[in-house]
């Protein structure tokens, strides 16, 4: 450029408009063809509007879509342009967030030497302009994000930071004081996680609008201020099918979904997978047709009970003022089929009230409550109001019954209710697995169903459990998952002594030495135990 008024004028021209900046003096490197000139695809220009129109940005992306360059290339624009400015580029690796860093060094020293700041300040973490903007990188330690003010913050591959949320308060509160805008920005990794919430709620509220279905685009922001953008690998237009197919052959089906649909139902480590959760919530989940509250909660009845029919109700039991929820379900026994669930918190006694009454409705269900601290309080105050068909179990869960006069194995003590530890757990979730991967129980409950999809396997040391993401519940899983258990073992035991009760008292009918009845030798449902005589009929009950 050739004169002094000519270089003003296009330095004016770049200040007030970071598109026509990075698309006449932004040079990147590209894989094949090195240095080039960052020619943005349209789905670039789109999100780069979005970042000077909006204060917090969060983006779901496919990899490999370009955003952090562009993110550097915008970081660079505010820099180069305004004095003092102070970006700042996190993420759960240091080395990613200083990638960022690494871009914006690359990018400066490609400008025209009359545009190009000096950096006084150079190193693999911060760079420093002459005119007191820079740049620094940091992970997401419990510090990062605290500074005095920062102009603009990065905050990449944010679904795998472990502390997300403690960031964003320290990064908000950054903003806060400086007047600074925020881009979020990652790849999914299932839901349950700060960034999967914070996307979720960006697309809520009566401040956004989709102005488009495909590909997604929104105005305006969502219930908590963020503008939302989704990149979806078909936006790339280097990109075809035959590509995507690619991708599937490469990382797995699995892997595919995540990193180049934006999927959030595909991603993630939960205990149940989430081809086998997503199907259930399509196919299965249904609408209660009554609702009754009870304490801080509500029962929820798909079904009345049926005349006849065999019920199997499970609960787990909270303390009625924590974070978590006493629940129970009522299924069908032999068909597996959801009639009633409860989720709510009230104290245990007065649950053990509410268990007795429900259990009662539904022809004295079988009931299988987890006998833990508060576990017992309601247990007992369903054995002081004498409720008759209570799971009882040892503490191994090898053996089982359905009331305590009727225990197989009496060298082995059985209790009322069965007991979680850290050895029958993971017993009883396999048993819930098999079931939903066999379709063999019909829930219908989507409280349910958004419990499973933050339920999670975690790592304690060098074994890893079952259990919910922090910050939500698993509290009609796990219910869930006693009475598939319950199912599984307890009535299963029940048929197989049914039928081989049946074989033995067919062999032995008529025998006087065996069975004895009172209105004849000949009746082959009481046998005689020497000291007494037992009705057998219980088995088949």
């Amino acid at each position: 450029m050739s004169t002094r008024k000519e270089r003003a004028k296009e330095w004016l021209k770049c200040k007030i408009n970071p598109k026509y900046f990075i698309r006449n003096y932004v040079k990147i490197v590209h894989q094949k063809k090195g240095i080039i000139p960052f020619d943005m695809y349209e789905f670039q220009e789109r999100a780069l509007s979005d970042l000077f129109n909006y204060d917090y940005t969060i983006t779901l992306k496919a990899r490999q879509m370009g955003l952090t360059t562009l993110l550097s290339a915008y970081a660079l624009w505010l820099m180069v342009f305004e004095d003092n400015k102070e970006v700042l580029a996190l993420s759960y690796k240091q080395n990613k967030a200083r990638n960022i860093i690494k871009k914006i060094k690359r990018m400066n020293s490609k400008l025209p030497s009359w545009m190009k700041e000096s950096t006084p300040i150079d190193n693999q973490l911060e760079v420093e302009f002459g005119n007191g903007s820079k740049a620094s990188a940091e992970s997401t330690t419990s510090d990062a994000g605290r500074s005095e003010s920062a102009s603009f913050v990065i905050i990449d591959e944010a679904a795998f930071i472990d502390n997300a949320a403690e960031v964003w308060s320290a990064v908000k509160l950054t903003l806060d004081v400086g007047g600074g805008t925020c881009a979020v920005l990652s790849t999914p990794t299932g839901v349950g996680t700060w960034f999967h919430e914070t996307w979720q709620k960006s697309v809520q509220g009566n401040r956004i609008k989709k102005v488009s279905e495909d590909p997604e685009i929104w105005d305006g922001v969502g219930e908590n201020d963020f503008h939302p953008i989704k990149l979806h690998w078909s936006l790339h237009p280097e990109r075809d099918q035959e590509w995507r197919e690619e991708q599937t052959r490469t990382m797995g089906e699995k892997k595919a979904a995540r990193e180049c649909d934006c999927d959030f139902s595909t991603s993630g480590d939960t205990v149940i997978d989430q081809e086998i959760i997503q199907w259930f919530a399509d196919k299965a989940v249904e609408e209660p047709m009554e609702r009754h509250r009870r304490g801080k909660g509500d029962v929820c009845v798909w079904e009345q009970p049926e005349p006849g029919k065999t019920y199997i109700m499970a609960s787990d039991v909270a303390r009625g003022d924590g974070g978590d929820y006493s629940t129970f379900v009522i299924y069908k026994a032999v068909e597996m089929e959801q009639v009633a669930e409860y989720k709510g918190k009230m104290p245990p006694s007065e649950f053990g009230d509410l268990l007795f009454t429900y259990g009662s409705m539904y022809n004295d269900a079988l009931l299988v409550i987890e006998r833990d601290s508060y576990g017992w309080a309601a247990m007992q105050r369903v054995i002081d109001r004498e409720y008759p068909n209570l799971l009882y179990t040892s503490n191994d869960l090898k053996l089982v019954e359905i009331d305590e006069d009727k225990t197989v194995g009496r060298d082995k003590k059985m209790n009322p209710g069965l007991d979680t530890n850290r050895n029958t757990r993971g017993l009883i979730i396999s048993t819930l697995q098999k079931f939903m991967r066999k379709r063999w129980i019909h829930t219908k409950s989507d409280r349910f169903i958004e419990e499973l999809r933050t339920f999670i396997w975690k790592n304690h040391g060098t074994r890893q459990k079952p259990e919910h993401m922090d910050g939500y519940n698993d509290d009609l899983v796990l219910a869930t998952a006693f009475a598939c258990w319950a199912r599984d073992k307890a009535l299963k035991y029940r048929a197989e002594m049914s039928q081989q009760s049946e074989k033995n008292l067919s062999n032995v009918k008529g025998s006087k030495m065996a069975y004895s009845s009172g209105q004849g030798a000949n009746d082959p449902y009481t046998q005689d135990m020497g000291s007494h005589k037992e009705d057998m009929r219980w088995l088949f009950n």
